[in-house]
Formats: structure tokens, C-alpha cells, sequence
């Protein structure tokens, strides 16, 4: 591309210490059948190889540049790459995530059917592996936008003159919510037309809902994706579509639509909690100490956000507990790292089948260790083992995570238990630590 000439679009991807996952969004952007852009990559203050990824590439369309602090949010990296967008049309990718080749040509071809103000590509939402769970985004019942059907930023597209009339992001501190539902709702009241590709040509990888994701150097998940998807063309998406129409058939379809008092309250997305679920922040603990007698101390189930990992809290009249699901992966956060020989009991309130026991695995700050299922005489069930935490070889958590893997899980209705369509593994209660 000629830089004495404007690009038509300007792709602006935010992004922050995922290098990695970034060169696999960039290459999905190159990868484009659609040839007239540019891309500014913004680093939200990066402090990994970002910018020796974006320079590899070795091409004068992809631009980069690192604001000097980090803002936790892709509101401040947006509105830089606004400020800079030569492109009559904006669109975005979330750095996490991946186009289909002909991702911005039917954007394009929308807007020029069309005098649409911004234009909505279908999305494919992938949730931890382990899950199962999916979301689909980018249709409007009636083909009316409402900003309570919700789309993801890396399916948007606007005009360059939608900006300049209802201005660029706001961070949630000043809008009290999510800045991306603030910018849909704003589009809304201005009055723009909103329309849809009605094609899947987006598949976000939420970190929102993966845990420690930002601990994590490497993105397996994008790798593999992006190989077969290469690799088996329109085979590939048709697969994608498939596999999620059968998630919405066994209760793993996750229904976006934004509650009225969302748009004007802080969302959960935004918050330091979820922020400390994917390992941007230090991680909050999702049990609490109840009790501790000399070298015994008892920690309880709280009410923390945990992505697709735990079930809400319930209770048996006697204790709390919460179920473990849908995903077969759940992590415990306990209030502190431990130190020494430990002896953790976790007892198992319910199961839902005796298959989920038969291959469990248990980690302590991502190290196996081994394990026993004891029985009482009142056929009470508790996971037993003895870990030195001294010789873990994996410290870089601050507080002790403990992993509880599940060859898979299953519904109650599956059984004939009753109507309880959610997927559930094991119900945890108060677990007890010994050890000096």
C-alpha cells in the first residue's frame, strides 16, 4: 500500500503482554482477501516481545506504537488508534483473537450496499476448552440493533464519521460500565444504522473466562485453530458452525443479552476481579477461612467469580457447598500460599456420577500430586493427599492454587435426577489443611 494514498480501513488492535496470541491475530489480518489497510497495533504498556512481533513481519501497513503506562483496559489503546486512523472505516480485532480471510470483503461489500453507520460480523465465542460452553454474537432479532443484543469488538466496523460524532472509547470509570457496551449504547442513541454481515467470520477466545490466561506465554488454543483453519478452508468454519449448533442442542450455548440496568451499571467484565481471574492482577480467593485450632485450619466455598469453573453456593442446612462445572477444570484460590507438609481434605458433598471419581486428577499450583478417595461408614466421600509445598517447582502464583480435573461431567436430567439442565461434576464442602 502506497502511504501517500488512505487505506479504506484501519484496523486498530489493542493489546497487552500477549505476544504470542498477537502474531496469530496480525496473521489473520494479513491473511485478509480484502487488501486496502492499515493496522495500528497499540500496546496498552507492553513489556513483552510485542513490538519485535509486529516488527518481524516486516510490512509498512502494520504500525506500532506502546503507550507509556498500562490502563487495564482497551479503551485508551483504541482511542490512540483512532487518533491516528487514516482508514474511512475502523475496524477492530481483539489480540486474542482471529478473522476469517474474507472477514473485512464482506464488510466492505455491506457498506457499499448500504449507508450503514456501523456494520456487526456474526462471532463464534469460544469459552475454556474444558467447557465446552460457546457463545454466538453479530444477529439482531428483526435485524434491529438494540444495544442489549450485544456484539464483540472484534466484529465491529464504523465509520470514521461515527467517531467524530459520538466520540471514541470512555474508560469505565467515567461511563460506569463496560466501555464497549457504553460505545454500543452511545451508537444506539445517536441514531446509526447498524447492520449485519450475517457471516461468521470472527472467533474470539475470551480471556475473560480463562484463568491465569495472562501467566501464560504460549496460545495453544489460537495455534491449533489457526493451523486447521488454514489447513481445511471452508470445511473447517462449516465444522465450527456444526459444533456449535450442537452446543446450543446439550445446554453449552450462552445466551448474550445485556440486562437493562448493565448499560448503566459497572460490569462484572471490567472489574478487578475478573481481571485477577486471568492473572492480570494478583488472584482473589474463591474459599475463605471459617476456622483454624492449633495446626488444623478449615476453609469454606465464598461467593467468588470463577468463569465456567464453579456452580453458585448452596447450602444443606449444615454447610455451604458449591459444584464444580461446567468445565471438567476448577481451581481453588486459597486465601494464602501455603509452606511445609500439608494434608488437604476436601470432602464431596454430592457427585453426580461415580465416573467423574474414577480418573480425577489433583494439582497444586499446576504440580500432579497423587491422591486417595476415602469412605466413612456413612459412605461420605473425601479426597485425601499429602503435599510438601516446599518442593514445589512451580511458585510463581502468590497465593496456593489447588486443581481439580474431572474425565467429564455430566446433567442431572441426564439421569432422570430431576429437570437441572446445568453441567456438574463434584459439590465441594469446607475443606480442612493440617499441617504445621
Amino acid at each position: 500500500m502506497n502511504k501517500s494514498h488512505s487505506p479504506i480501513f484501519t484496523v486498530i488492535i489493542s493489546t497487552y503482554n500477549r505476544s504470542s496470541a498477537l502474531r496469530i491475530a496480525l496473521q489473520s489480518v494479513l491473511d485478509q482477501t480484502y487488501r486496502n489497510f492499515e493496522v495500528v497495533v497499540v500496546g496498552d504498556g507492553c513489556t513483552d516481545d510485542s513490538f519485535e512481533i509486529v516488527r518481524s513481519l516486516n510490512d509498512e501497513r502494520v504500525i506500532w506504537h506502546n503507550l507509556p503506562s498500562n490502563y487495564g483496559n482497551q479503551w485508551a489503546p483504541n482511542n490512540f488508534g483512532l487518533s491516528v486512523a487514516r482508514g474511512k472505516y475502523i475496524a477492530y480485532l481483539g489480540h486474542d483473537d482471529i478473522w476469517w480471510p474474507n472477514h473485512l470483503e464482506l464488510i466492505f461489500k455491506k457498506y457499499q450496499e448500504s449507508e450503514a453507520d456501523v456494520i456487526a460480523s456474526a462471532a463464534i465465542l469460544y469459552y475454556p476448552q474444558e467447557s465446552g460452553m460457546r457463545a454466538v454474537t453479530g444477529f439482531f432479532p428483526n435485524d434491529i440493533f438494540n444495544p442489549k443484543y450485544h456484539f464483540v469488538p472484534s466484529s465491529m466496523s464504523h465509520t470514521i464519521e461515527l467517531y467524530r460524532k459520538i466520540g471514541g472509547w470512555r474508560s469505565p470509570n467515567d461511563c460506569g460500565t463496560a466501555s464497549d457496551l457504553d460505545f454500543l449504547s452511545r451508537v444506539f442513541l445517536s441514531g446509526a444504522k447498524v447492520l449485519s454481515t450475517e457471516e461468521f467470520t470472527v472467533f474470539k477466545f475470551d480471556a475473560s473466562v480463562r484463568r491465569n490466561v495472562y501467566l501464560n506465554p504460549e496460545s495453544f488454543e489460537q495455534e491449533i485453530f489457526y493451523e486447521k483453519m488454514r489447513r481445511n478452508g471452508e470445511r473447517f468454519r462449516l465444522d465450527e458452525v456444526t459444533k456449535t449448533l450442537r452446543a446450543a442442542a446439550e445446554d453449552r450455548l450462552i445466551k448474550i443479552e445485556i440486562p437493562k440496568g448493565h448499560l448503566t451499571e459497572r460490569s462484572p467484565s471490567t472489574s478487578k476481579v475478573v481481571r485477577a481471574f486471568k492473572g492480570a492482577a494478583d488472584a482473589l480467593e474463591n474459599v475463605g477461612l471459617i476456622g483454624s485450632d492449633k495446626n488444623v485450619a478449615l476453609y469454606s466455598p465464598i461467593a467468588t467469580y470463577s468463569g465456567f469453573e464453579w456452580h453458585q453456593i448452596e447450602s444443606n442446612g449444615k454447610e455451604d457447598f458449591r459444584w464444580s462445572g461446567p468445565s471438567r477444570r476448577s481451581t481453588i484460590v486459597f486465601p494464602e500460599k501455603f509452606s511445609g507438609l500439608k494434608i488437604f481434605k476436601i470432602p464431596i458433598i454430592h457427585c453426580i456420577h461415580q465416573e467423574v471419581l474414577e480418573d480425577i486428577l489433583i494439582f497444586v499450583d499446576d504440580e500432579k500430586v497423587s491422591h486417595q478417595i476415602l469412605n466413612n461408614m456413612l459412605g461420605e466421600k473425601t479426597i485425601c493427599f499429602e503435599f510438601d509445598c516446599e518442593k514445589l517447582t512451580h511458585n510463581s502464583f502468590r497465593k496456593t492454587h489447588l486443581t481439580i480435573v474431572l474425565p467429564r461431567v455430566w446433567r442431572p436430567i441426564d439421569f432422570d435426577i430431576n429437570e437441572d439442565r446445568r453441567w456438574l461434576g463434584i459439590a465441594i464442602g469446607p475443606i480442612k489443611i493440617e499441617g504445621s
